[in-house]
């Protein structure tokens, strides 16, 4: 009877212990989520910090005619104001704000924009397709990385361009291309401002989505020849390529297969 007693208070203490060792578990598991959580939200707020002050030196800016701000209840998706908005909305660079951000980053090589998305970024090209995929523009370690240019690519954006940027939870980087295969025919031009003062126009020909051993990603440095093969199915020819024709191209991950990406093909348009 005694060894009976014994052995159900042993149980007892042991059943405790587990209970005890299960909750001081699932305390050090909550915590360790809590803190991934904040170091996450953290990199993001940082990173958006950083890229809202680069922001305030764009060398693009959009300018806005006086009269929207005194017309009650305007919209620039308003139909009867579309057509006038349009002759007076357009990029233009901004003199007053155009320092040489190679001060900052001597990698930077210009900046890329994208009307009504949070494209807005400055854009580097490193010796590697490492370096930027978790370091800013100011170099501080970040998950958001820059906006970069394969390193295979000749500078200036000409002939070939291929941009890599991340799909970021927050909407932050290239995420937005996500949106693009409804939005294409809305936003059509992806505009770059070049370190040597060129602001470049690229018009959207097509978005899509590929693995990642797709041979665009191979294309970087390749001659006129080879570019042009693999976009013969869109008319383009190595003639093209050798009368100037330049070529851009985006690419991000998405939320599908992690070998995934999504990429948009842009051909330049103007040169103002």
């Amino acid at each position: 009877m005694e060894k009976s007693k014994r052995k159900s208070i042993i149980q007892i203490i042991s059943g405790r212990h587990i209970f005890t060792v299960l909750i001081s578990l699932f305390v050090i598991i909550g915590g360790i989520a809590t803190y991934r959580l904040i170091s996450i939200q953290r990199n993001y707020s940082t990173a958006q910090d950083e890229y809202d002050e680069l922001r305030q030196l764009s060398p693009i800016r959009m300018s806005s005619p006086d009269w929207i701000e005194s017309v009650p209840g305007f919209s620039v998706l308003d139909p009867e104001s579309e057509d006038e908005l349009e002759q007076e909305l357009e990029q233009e660079p901004n003199p007053d704000t155009m320092p040489d951000l190679s001060a900052i980053n001597r990698d930077y090589i210009g900046w890329i924009r994208i009307e009504d998305t949070s494209i807005d970024y400055p854009v580097v090209q490193g010796t590697d397709n490492i370096k930027y995929l978790s370091t800013t523009f100011r170099s501080e370690r970040n998950p958001s990385g820059t906006i970069f240019m394969d390193a295979g690519c000749s500078q200036g954006f000409t002939g070939f361009s291929l941009l890599h940027g991340h799909n970021m939870r927050d909407g932050s980087m290239f995420a937005d291309l996500n949106t693009f295969p409804g939005l294409l025919t809305l936003y059509p031009d992806i505009t770059i401002f070049t370190k040597d003062g060129e602001l470049l126009t690229f018009t959207i020909f097509d978005v899509k989505k590929v693995d990642n051993s797709n041979a665009v990603f191979s294309l970087s440095g390749q001659n006129n020849t080879a570019i042009s093969n693999y976009f013969a199915a869109y008319g383009i020819t190595a003639q093209d390529m050798e009368d100037g024709m330049n070529i851009l191209v985006l690419a991000t991950c998405t939320s599908g297969d992690r070998n995934e990406r999504l990429i948009v093909f842009a051909k330049h348009n103007d040169i103002h």
